[in-house]
């Protein structure tokens, strides 16, 4: 699975139901990405791809700071 372009996604958190849009690419065999939600735009981190499974921590600012786990 490639996951390269852009997703739609719902994520529920601790702090509730999270809407967001998720931009990925990769660059030289590294996976970058950024989130769009909420107003702010967020540089995802650690992005790795196992199969089907994309998992990355982003850090969250509104409605409190805190740091998101995906996966």
């Amino acid at each position: 699975m490639n996951p390269a372009g852009t997703w739609d996604l719902s994520l529920s958190t601790p702090i509730g139901e999270l809407s967001a849009v998720v931009e990925l690419r990769e660059n030289g065999g590294a996976w970058q990405g950024t989130a769009s939600g909420g107003g702010e735009e967020i540089e995802l981190r650690d992005i790795t791809v196992h199969g089907n499974r994309i998992v990355w921590t982003q850090p969250i600012t509104k409605p409190m700071r805190l740091n998101l786990s995906s996966g």
